[in-house]
């Protein structure tokens, strides 16, 4: 099974007894073998536009730390590379702990947005 987190909306930032149910409600799912993924409940409260570091850091209160954090958001070692990527322009820090904020820099782009613009030229003997 699937999980889409939408911890954050569990005080918006404050740690509520609702927001620690929902963290330890993920825990124990992840900890069962659940797959988990990034997601939040934007348009229910206030909740910034964009990736939620806050969210972020709620997942990884819950466990998914490192490559495991970095997969909610990006899909597992067998995601088919589709038509949209999540792109972030700078690399990994080095401390788990600067993740959240590291992963709310992605943004979502096309892969032919990534593509020059025109064919690279070639060089030939």
């Amino acid at each position: 099974m699937t999980w889409v987190s939408t911890l954050d909306i569990h005080g918006w930032g404050t740690r509520t007894e609702h927001y620690r149910i929902a963290v330890d409600n993920l825990r124990r799912f992840a900890l069962a073998g659940g797959r988990v993924r990034y997601g939040t409940d934007l348009g229910n409260g206030d909740l910034p536009i964009g990736v939620n570091a806050r969210e972020l850091a709620a997942l990884q209160e819950a466990g998914l730390t490192g490559a495991a954090l970095v997969r909610t958001i990006a899909g597992g070692p067998t995601a088919s590379l589709g038509p949209r990527v999540a792109w972030i322009p700078t690399p990994p820090p080095a401390d788990d702990g600067d993740l959240p904020v590291w992963l709310a820099t992605a943004r979502g782009v096309r892969i032919p947005d990534l593509l020059p613009s025109r064919p690279l030229r070639q060089d030939t003997p």
